[in-house]
């Protein structure tokens, strides 16, 4: 994400017309110079400075055409503000001077000395010095013999991967990555610390806040706090030359974590004592301390005040863990600390936004997560998140940001099923991860059914982002609607998963499955109620477990079988004619029609079919069938009166013919 004051670099090269005889030509070439580059920051507290080395290589992509030939002789380069004594070395008449200065940026305008054709590359050092600004206020870089801090950047063209960052301290200095990362960490000839980031990808997408301080000596004090349910046990960890640290700070949080854990409503998260540690500062932001929740370390400045002590522990119950963004975390912190102050005796202001800070207003979703990255930004984000906090409370009452609370630490997601029903368990439906401002807001509607979606436009969201909220309101809306369509029902998981998610097209998809499902069970069970038929929890087990075609298929199938039994029912009669008792021999309709009922409310559908069709084919089909077996019977009876004389002559004619062989032969 580019930040305010980032690191920009502008290729401008003239172009020269060459071969031809035409007006020479000029045209924004950024694309076709990249700038590749390996910048070293070195920290020199001797000197009060940061000697920033930076190897340069360019390479000039523009093609000569038939007609031009194009050639760059310079380039701009945004540095930090305050950048001193620029030097370039390596490129035989190669200069820099600084172009323009102001409080966020310098401008380095660098001359190749030559011309840098097509094709061609030039590898150069450009140095410059980052000087300590004695802890001017908004000052990033600071340069000590106690504490160093170094906003860092990269340096490339646009779209040009493969540069790369390392920063160098001295031994005797703890560092700490305030925001950002590095690939690697090591050791220095000189024994001190080097960072090194490796290639990157997307250097102007990288950003830094490094700081530094001389190993101090520590002494940790114990300290423990009663809190209902418990107590919190902290270690007060201070520097051996500053006593009174853990004395005041700890006094301050003694009368404050009590108040807190009533204000907040949850118990202390912390099984183990938590160390609240004195530090520096961070300094280039100007905060009073931070939090760190993977060793649930609070660092709380030596100059800190009271408020912002509070302020960094309401961070041991809402951090990172509980909430994704940092404006909710940061907000809420603020609204905590000043009702406790508040509580305390203290005379604590509304929050309010001076006439600089809103010059510099942004959407909160937009104030970066890095701390220190611009004074001027970090005081609107604080400022404007605590107004927005406070507006939230009143809205939604104590009870209700309890509600959210609770169920952010406990990881349960908003649009929770109503009731329960036979395929759904009593555990509630858990996401992952803290909610972000998205979560935020439908935990808040369902924790006190209040929407904030005008908050959320007015101090949250990017301009990109408003569109959502509208599709929000419209898929909460046919959300609603399809609950009171469902009557009862529970709908499947993968709707509320998709709406938690905000893939409104997704919940719409699902909704609109679900309440065609719905509209079939509405038809079956009018059709089950006319022919007095139970029909059987299948198609529930299917909607509600999410086999949303699969319901439709067998409330398809299910209709089917009640259209067969009312077929077969409308088919029934009681003739009792000779042919029709002739034709139900062997037959039970009367039994299979009741077992098609049967078979239907217990969930089998084909068997149910079956049986309907078998008393169906009885009923209609009984005169036809005793007709037939009749007309056979007849036939069998007339073709045994036709064949028995043919019978009987023709078992007599062989003896007869035997008599008179035997005559005949006598006679011989």
């Amino acid at each position: 994400m580019r930040l305010t004051g980032r690191l920009r670099l502008l290729a401008a090269a003239a172009m020269l017309l060459a071969s031809v005889p035409l007006a020479p030509s000029v045209e924004a070439a950024t694309p076709d110079l990249t700038l590749v580059t390996s910048a070293t920051y070195l920290v020199q507290p001797a000197q009060a400075r940061i000697q920033v080395v930076v190897d340069v290589t360019a390479a000039s992509r523009k093609p000569a055409s038939k007609t031009t030939m194009y050639y760059f002789d310079h380039a701009f380069l945004l540095v930090q503000a305050g950048a001193t004594a620029p030097k370039v070395s390596g490129l035989k008449g190669a200069k820099v001077a600084i172009a323009k200065k102001d409080s966020k940026s310098t401008t380095l305008r660098i001359d190749f000395g030559k011309r840098l054709f097509g094709g061609s590359t030039a590898a150069f050092r450009l140095t410059f010095s980052l000087l300590d600004q004695k802890g001017a206020p908004g000052s990033l870089v600071r340069v000590g013999t106690s504490l160093v801090t170094i906003p860092v950047w990269a340096f490339a063209t646009e779209y040009t991967p493969g540069s790369q960052v390392a920063v160098e301290f001295p031994p005797g200095y703890e560092v700490s990555v305030e925001s950002g990362s590095f690939a690697q960490t090591g050791t220095t000839d000189a024994g001190g610390t080097r960072l090194a980031t490796g290639l990157l990808d997307n250097p102007l997408g990288f950003f830094a806040f490094v700081s530094a301080q001389a190993t101090p000596t520590f002494i940790d004090t114990p300290l423990s706090v009663s809190v209902p349910n418990g107590n919190v046990e902290l270690t007060m960890r201070s520097w051996l030359d500053d006593p009174g640290w853990a004395g005041r700070v700890g006094k301050v949080l003694a009368g404050a974590l009590l108040l807190l854990r009533t204000e907040i409503g949850l118990p202390w998260p912390h099984t183990g004592p938590v160390t609240v540690q004195e530090s520096v500062s961070r300094a280039g932001g100007g905060h009073a301390g931070r939090y760190d929740p993977s060793g649930e370390v609070i660092e709380v400045a030596y100059w800190a005040a009271n408020q912002a002590v509070i302020h960094e522990a309401v961070h041991g119950w809402l951090n990172g863990k509980v909430l994704a963004d940092r404006w909710a975390v940061e907000g809420f912190a603020s609204l905590y600390a000043d009702r406790v102050m508040a509580r305390l005796g203290a005379k604590v202001p509304a929050p309010s936004l001076t006439s600089e800070q809103q010059a510099v207003a942004f959407p909160l979703n937009a104030w970066p997560a890095e701390a220190g990255v611009d004074p001027a930004m970090e005081s609107y984000g604080f400022t404007a998140s605590a107004i927005l906090a406070s507006a939230i409370a009143d809205r939604v009452g104590d009870d209700g940001l309890r509600r959210v609370w609770l169920a952010a630490v406990d990881g349960i997601g908003a649009y929770q099923p109503s009731g329960l029903t036979a395929t759904s368990s009593a555990a509630p439906e858990t996401v992952d991860g803290a909610p972000d401002w998205r979560g935020m807001l439908d935990l808040i509607a369902d924790a006190s059914g209040q929407d904030l979606t005008d908050l959320w436009r007015k101090w949250v969201v990017r301009p990109g982002e408003a569109a959502l909220l509208d599709a929000r309101t419209a898929a909460r809306s046919s959300y609603a609607k399809t609950v009171a369509v469902a009557n009862g029902w529970m709908l499947p998981r993968p709707i509320r998963d998709a709406l938690r998610a905000w893939r409104f097209d997704a919940a719409a998809t699902l909704m609109a499955d679900a309440r065609a499902v719905l509209l079939k069970h509405a038809a079956l069970e009018q059709q089950a109620a006319a022919a007095g038929i139970t029909l059987p929890s299948t198609l529930r087990t299917l909607f509600e477990t999410g086999s949303l075609h699969a319901a439709s298929a067998e409330a398809d199938r299910e209709s089917a079988a009640i259209t067969a039994i009312a077929t077969a029912a409308a088919a029934r009669t009681d003739e009792h004619d000779l042919l029709s008792r002739m034709g139900m021999i062997g037959e039970q309709p009367e039994l299979d029609f009741a077992a098609a009922g049967q078979e239907l409310s217990g969930g089998r559908i084909d068997a149910s079919i079956d049986a309907s069709s078998r008393a169906y084919r009885a009923w209609t089909g009984a005169w036809s069938e005793g007709r037939r077996r009749i007309v056979f019977l007849l036939a069998v009876l007339a073709a045994a009166v036709v064949l028995t004389p043919a019978i009987w002559t023709g078992l007599g004619r062989p003896t007869l013919l035997r008599r008179r062989a035997r005559g005949s032969s006598a006679a011989a």
